[in-house]
């Protein structure tokens, strides 16, 4: 598994700094873990394979772990020469489906529907989710950061990061 930082700066703009994303890679899957504003960018600009990402773990629902969720999914829609068929599998804490629905009156439909398969998970603490095939396995926790906010363990068959 290979984990990349892509962001690890605080809400306060800094030129040096990206706000909130990890990406973690292996060979059957790609995990965006939070999705903060510029993301997209940064992976354009590291050559990296947005265009490939499996699933999307959003954290909580503060601007600098979530503020690219909408450009996100509309550049998967519309920035691509051919047409995605990948499913996007997105989890998140309770009121995901909230924020993504908020997301559609403000943005448009295609937030929920972007033309390909989107999977939605809330994650209660405590929760687990896996893929066997892709040899991936979540584990969430509920944290102090907001009422809604969750760690999350993930585990491969390569190894483990929190």
């Amino acid at each position: 598994m290979r984990v990349r930082i892509l962001g690890s700066g605080t809400l306060v703009p800094d030129p040096s700094l990206g706000f909130s994303a990890h990406l973690l890679e292996s060979d059957g899957f790609r995990l965006l873990l939070d999705c903060g504003p510029g993301v997209v960018r940064t992976m354009a600009r590291l050559d990296l394979p947005w265009q490939a990402l499996s699933q999307l773990l959003v954290s909580h629902f503060h601007t600098d772990h979530v503020g690219e969720l909408a450009y996100l999914l509309f550049v998967l829609k519309h920035g691509q020469p051919a047409p995605r068929d990948q499913e996007l599998v997105v989890f998140g804490p309770a009121g995901l489906t909230d924020h993504l629905e908020a997301l559609a009156l403000a943005h448009g439909a295609y937030i929920r529907d972007p033309g390909f398969p989107v999977t939605v998970h809330e994650l209660e603490a405590g929760e687990s989710w896996e893929n066997p095939e892709a040899g991936l396995r979540l584990l969430s926790r509920g944290t102090p950061n907001t009422d809604r906010s969750m760690a999350v363990r993930i585990e491969t068959d390569q190894g483990t990061v929190g």
